[in-house]
């Protein structure tokens, strides 16, 4: 009897890791796509908590600019946004010192990876955002 339950403590236990392993899990990046002849875009996302991040990846031509801004989805909550180029290296121009809003100059062609997460700066929230992308 005591090896029964001590054998099903094992494979609840087992189980129940696997699952945590399964749901913490990071998802790979989502691509965002231009509309044929649009210089801007609009991805929406959900954080979960202080360490969530939410991942992007867009393609860009050598020479161009790429602004970004990030919104919460209310006044005391503050995402920040990082881009890294392809060669990994954080290219970000940061004029207001928020982390809310940057601007990549002179891109070199390749893919850039943009992460959204929680500003450290300002209170913990989770909730919705609003990612907006302008290229020229």
């Amino acid at each position: 009897m005591k090896r029964n339950i001590g054998l099903s403590l094992m494979a609840i236990s087992s189980l129940v890791l696997m699952l945590a392993a399964v749901g913490s899990a990071k998802q790979a990046p989502r691509r965002i796509k231009f509309k044929l002849g649009a210089t801007t875009a609009s991805v929406t996302g959900q954080l979960s908590g202080w360490n969530d991040k939410a991942q992007y990846v867009i393609r860009l031509r050598a020479g161009q600019t790429m602004s970004l801004s990030v919104e919460g989805n209310c006044d005391a909550c503050s995402p920040d946004v990082a881009v890294d180029s392809p060669a990994g290296a954080n290219d970000t121009v940061d004029p207001d010192m928020c982390q809310c809003r940057v601007e990549v100059s002179n891109t070199a062609a390749g893919d850039y990876r943009i992460t959204v997460g929680e500003n450290r700066k300002g209170e913990r929230w989770q909730g919705a955002f609003v990612l907006k992308i302008e290229v020229r």
